[in-house]
């Protein structure tokens, strides 16, 4: 929670005089373009006291990696823009400038998530408006071309020690948040979604008002929440348009100093064979913190987990963390019936019993106890309420250091809560080759977690390079001239008596045999010896391409892959972009367009030093690559990018510094950047001064002067302009605006507006995300034929009459997770009532269909290994007919079912028999025979036609058909429809019970 807090003058207790100012509302105004986001929050607080002046101490939550370009505060209708100092310069002017009456103000940036203002001598019974402007990139979410924008609300309690600076007694979360967001997507938008608030969008421009047949443009929104919201949670907004996921290179020259920035960003979609072994640990944060919601989405998201694990030779275990830790089993075990058992047993028993969160010391189990033999995958599921990130990120470093490329450590974080901290879960995926995703109370979190083990389960591309420039080719810059982005040449001394380290040998280099792999695709020579040593004068580093992260991320499924390069004025600038990279089936490439943003903007460059400052704060920097015992890769990065130093007139590739003057480097370097770009970094503050008494007021970066989103392509892109579309929704928590892409693309052809015309452009339509229920939906009546309270397996109530076929639950997510119920650890699933009622059959009638089959069959098998195999088609049968929207989802077990499948049966004819004969049973059981169809008639009455009744039969959605048929007849009233459709289903529609028509 954000909180300002003001002192009395003259008290000497500063704890005791401390009150908290009273804040009166947040607002948040910006732009989201592709995976970019600009915006501004405006903070209003109110000085309660009517004689005297305050001072106040402002803390707040910022999304970890966000560039803050701009800070501006506004008192009495004054503005005082800040401008960045280094942090003691900064601090000291603040100090000075307060005590001399002047209205001051310094932000300071505590942490990467938690920044604090201070502003000194506001007035009495003042209103007090901050302005933090900022630029951020966007997540990758589960879908495909989407995008997660996060607006943290919240400093949730974290276990441990913050700075002693840090003030973080936090008042209840009942201020107000208004939120108006534009969207200007390269390509037409498809989705508007919210899981954490309730929204509005409207559709065909980005000024919210309604656009006219001739201004509608689909790929601009403008997103705001139907109501002012209390800030007691973050506040995430996802972004769904098409071609988010396509290769994208953008360039932008600096106005200024003529520099270019470079970035390139796309979601890799790569075919490569998966690993046969390796060991999958399983992290649970059990602390007190997980309590309610986030320890049950943490039980269900290990519970998909660990169902969804292939068959062969893995092993796996299960490590909750408190005040300690303890693990399921003394170390991994082999993944069979028998673990996977006792791991079902220990997901869905899972309780937050454990105290605190000592995060560490679980890692530091694994690490000492991992297996040495295959890869290790760690997936990590906490809300990240811990302060000493450092040194849990330390601790994962140590561990890479002694990976082996057959023995890879990967850990993946899943962060669940209103409250996370981004910082943490995105910087232990930063650190070891894994990545973050994020799940809020109320999220559908299937897709997430079986996206991530996918990602684990299939190697990863590494020895990842992109050449920047066409000058170098793919090995040194030209700088015999010593070009280089002035301002950022250090001068230091190099440790003596320290032998230069040779420059491991290109591992992206082939013998030109192997072709290389498409990297965005639907189907998956010896150095010469190093100079001598100088030992004096101290050198000049000199850096002719500033690239960020400095070490490429390795490519994997499910993960955006983004990398910024900041490159000397006088550097050749590329026609297109190649990047390359190694995988275990051979090399693999990528060849981009680059595309240049409107002149004047400064956007690109923003992201790129707030990453170079990123890798210069956590120690994984060019600079850091100089010091003693840089790893290979990080030598060979050096080289690539033309990173040297120079003594005596002479170059030097790989020159050791002592530690002592890596620390000083990286330091200087910081502070340059972020003083370059006006960032506030570890090292730098805002400050910014009143205009009419002179002061400085430290809370200011770089102010762009466009209000607009940061840049724009020269070459447009042109829409249709459909006339009459329904250009307002309102969404419910967890609502999502489905866009319906057949609307869109139907009016390309002048003059043809019948479809859009049939929507009406006030009505106001609620839509709901895969399947979730919105608070303010009503609970059905509990004698609803339709909605059963019984799932698959459910017990019976004392005295109940035993039915053969057990209602089916209406919700699809549900309906899966009873379903994988029954699945067993090796894919098969046994022949059981809950089976045969997805058919709207019996076992024993399937038993007299599997006859048929085994007669025709030259297969060996018992009758137990049969069923078996009948029933396991028809668990597949069910989930690719019937639960299509979630493939995603049950892909992998799905893909283990059909391996099961053919290594009992063996005989592909046979097995492609089975088959059939499932997806007929299932054909047969969507159709209602022409006696069911009168009766069902008879039954509901006049006014509904036969077609509608089969198309009920037939739909996925049938609830919704029969609904949208009695409106067609205006003669049926709510309960008439809801009666139709119950009388349908006792008709004998398919997949038994269906949900109310209401």
């Amino acid at each position: 929670m954000c909180d300002l807090y003001y002192y009395f003058k003259g008290k000497e207790d500063r704890r005791e005089s401390r009150k908290s100012v009273p804040l009166q509302h947040v607002s948040v105004t910006g732009h989201i373009r592709d995976a970019v986001a600009q915006y501004t929050l405006e903070q209003t607080f109110l000085n309660p006291e009517k004689e005297a002046g305050i001072d106040a101490v402002y803390t707040f939550p910022l999304y970890e990696g966000a560039a803050v370009v701009g800070f501006e505060a506004e008192v009495n209708g004054r503005k005082i823009v800040g401008k960045v100092q280094e942090k003691a310069a900064a601090k000291k002017e603040y100090e000075e400038a307060k005590s001399a009456g002047k209205l001051a103000s310094l932000l300071e940036q505590e942490s990467p998530d938690v920044f604090q203002t201070s502003i000194g001598n506001i007035p009495a019974s003042t209103a007090i408006i901050i302005r933090i402007t900022l630029w951020s990139e966007m997540k990758h979410d589960a879908e495909e071309n989407q995008v997660r924008f996060v607006l943290p609300t919240v400093i949730a309690p974290r276990y441990g020690w913050p700075a002693p600076e840090v003030n973080l007694e936090l008042p209840p979360p009942f201020k107000l948040l208004s939120v108006n967001m534009s969207c200007a997507m390269s390509k037409a938008i498809t989705s508007i979604k919210s899981p954490s608030h309730t929204i509005e969008v409207h559709l065909g421009n980005s000024s919210g008002e309604t656009p006219t047949a001739e201004s509608f443009e689909p790929n601009r929104a403008r997103v705001t929440l139907t109501s002012d919201s209390f800030l007691e949670k973050d506040f995430v907004l996802v972004v769904q348009a098409l071609g988010l996921n396509e290769p994208c290179a953008l360039v932008e020259r600096h106005p200024r100093d003529g520099t270019h920035a470079i970035t390139l960003t796309f979601l890799p979609r790569f075919a490569l064979r998966p690993m046969s072994s390796s060991e999958l640990i399983f992290v649970v944060d059990r602390s007190g913190s997980m309590q309610g919601t986030p320890i049950k989405q943490a039980g269900q998201a290990l519970e998909l987990f660990l169902r969804s694990i292939p068959c062969e030779d893995h092993y796996f275990n299960i490590i909750g963390f408190g005040d300690n830790h303890k693990t399921l089993f003394p170390k991994s075990t082999p993944y069979n019936e028998e673990t996977l058992t006792k791991g079902l047993r220990y997901a869905q028993a899972l309780e937050a019993d454990m105290g605190g969160t000592e995060m560490m010391s679980a890692f530091e189990e694994i690490f000492e106890h991992r297996r040495r033999d295959v890869p290790t995958q760690i997936f990590l599921l906490t809300d990240g309420e811990i302060w000493d990130v450092d040194s849990l990120i330390e601790c994962i470093r140590d561990a890479k250091k002694e990976e082996k490329s057959d023995n890879f450590v990967r850990v993946f974080s899943l962060g669940i809560g209103s409250n996370v901290s981004h910082h943490l879960v995105e910087s232990v995926g930063r650190a070891a080759d894994g990545y973050a995703q994020l799940i809020v109370e109320g999220e559908r979190m299937e897709k997430k977690v079986i996206n991530m083990l996918k990602s684990a389960l299939v190697p990863a591309v590494t020895n990842v390079a992109v050449q920047w420039s066409e000058a170098n080719g793919y090995g040194d810059v030209d700088i015999a001239s010593g070009d280089h982005v002035d301002g950022f040449v250090i001068v230091e001394e190099i440790a003596e008596d320290e032998p230069s380290q040779p420059v491991a040998p290109d591992s992206n280099e082939t013998d030109g045999n192997t072709p290389p792999i498409n990297l965005f695709s639907t189907t998956p020579e010896e150095p010469s010896p190093p100079p001598p040593v100088p030992t004096l004068p101290p050198p000049d580093i000199i850096v002719p391409i500033y690239q960020a992260p400095f070490i490429p991320p390795i490519l994997s499924r499910g993960a955006r892959f983004t990398i910024h390069a900041i490159l000397s004025s006088t550097a050749p600038l590329p026609k297109e972009l190649v990047l390359r990279g190694t995988s275990q089936d051979g090399p693999v490439e990528l060849k981009i367009n680059i595309e240049s943003v409107q002149e004047g903007e400064t956007m690109l460059h923003s992201l790129a030093s707030r990453a170079l400052i990123r890798d210069l704060e956590e120690r994984s920097s060019y600079v850091h690559a100089l010091g003693k015992d840089a790893p290979a890769a990080q030598l060979q990065m050096l080289e690539r990018l033309g990173i040297h130093v120079v003594a005596q007139g002479r170059k030097f590739k790989n020159v050791p510094l002592s530690d002592h003057y890596v620390s000083r480097i990286a330091k200087q370097h910081i502070l340059d950047i972020a003083l370059r770009y006006n960032l506030s970094s570890k090292y730098t503050s805002w400050v910014a001064i009143d205009d009419e008494s002179k002061q400085r007021l430290i809370n200011d970066e770089y102010k762009d002067s466009n209000d607009e989103m940061g840049f724009a392509l020269h070459d447009s892109i042109s829409f249709p302009r459909p006339a009459m579309y329904k250009c307002s929704y309102i969404c419910e928590p967890v609502a999502c605006v489905e866009i319906a892409t057949t609307y869109i693309s139907s009016s390309s052809t002048a003059g043809n507006l019948t479809e859009l015309e049939e929507f009406p452009k006030s009505e106001v339509m609620n839509s709901d995300n895969e399947s979730e229920a919105s608070p303010n939906d009503v609970t059905p009546p509990t004698d609803c034929d339709l909605c059963p309270r019984q799932g698959f397996g459910g017990e019976l109530e004392e005295g109940a009459q035993h039915v053969e076929v057990p209602p089916t639950p209406i919700d699809p997510h549900e309906r899966l997770y009873c379903l994988l119920q029954h699945q067993a650890f090796d894919g098969s699933f046994p022949l059981v009532p809950d089976i045969a009622a997805l058919f709207s059959s019996t076992v024993e009638d399937l038993n007299v269909k599997l006859g048929e089959i085994c007669k025709q069959s030259a297969a060996t098998l018992s009758k137990l290994e049969w069923e078996a195999v009948w029933a396991t088609c028809l668990a597949v049968e069910f989930m690719r007919r019937d639960l299509a929207e979630l493939q995603e989802e049950w892909e992998l077990v799905v893909e283990k079912a059909e391996r099961r499948v053919e290594t009992m049966v063996k005989n592909a004819h046979d097995v492609a028999a089975v088959k059939q004969a499932a997806a007929g049973l299932a054909a047969g059981a969507n159709k209602l025979s022409a006696q069911e169809v009168e009766t069902t008639k008879e039954a509901a009455g006049e006014g509904i036609g036969e077609s509608i009744i089969t198309a009920y039969a037939q739909s996925a959605d049938p609830a919704k058909v029969v609904a949208e048929g009695a409106a067609a007849e205006d003669n049926k009233t709510c309960a008439q429809v809801e009666d139709i459709a119950k009388e349908v289903v006792k008709g004998g529609a398919a997949e038994g019970p269906k949900e109310c028509a209401t």
